[in-house]
């Protein structure tokens, strides 16, 4: 029954899915645990990027199973927080840094903004240089 009524909601929208997998949550307390499948349906990541994560020590699930994981509501919120920080171009070496308690956030993000410009001036010449190549073309195909 469990299984229908998760493809019945899978149909609904992710989102939907969401709210759903709250609501379990308030309906069987604060231990609530949520499987890979789960997890990965209701954040909108993948197995590979769970078991990445998994593997590098960035992300441990509560415990395993024999085909799947098992994450705990605190574990969702730290996987939250490191798809924000990896959409903001956090590499994963800032973003293991910032999920340690005792980092200093601002340096971290400032330090990474410095990269990201620093790659964005790249790209910069990158671009113009192709068009100067472009052009070059034109005027001499």
């Amino acid at each position: 029954m469990f299984l229908r009524s998760f493809g019945n909601i899978l149909g609904m929208g992710m989102s939907f899915l969401f709210h759903y997998l709250e609501g379990m949550k308030e309906r069987v307390g604060q231990n609530r645990t949520y499987t890979t499948t789960q997890v990965c349906a209701a954040l909108h990541v993948t197995r590979k990027t769970l078991f990445y994560y998994d593997r590098i020590g960035l992300l441990k699930p509560l415990e395993h199973q024999v085909n799947s994981k098992l994450y705990s509501e605190e574990q969702l919120e730290t996987l939250k927080r490191i798809l924000t920080y990896r959409d903001a171009g956090l590499s994963i070496q800032e973003i293991r840094k910032l999920l340690e308690e005792d980092s200093d956030h601002a340096s971290i993000m400032e330090d990474a903004l410095k990269r990201l410009q620093e790659e964005e001036a790249q790209l910069q010449r990158q671009m113009m240089n192709l068009k100067a190549l472009m052009q070059l073309q034109n005027n001499h195909p």
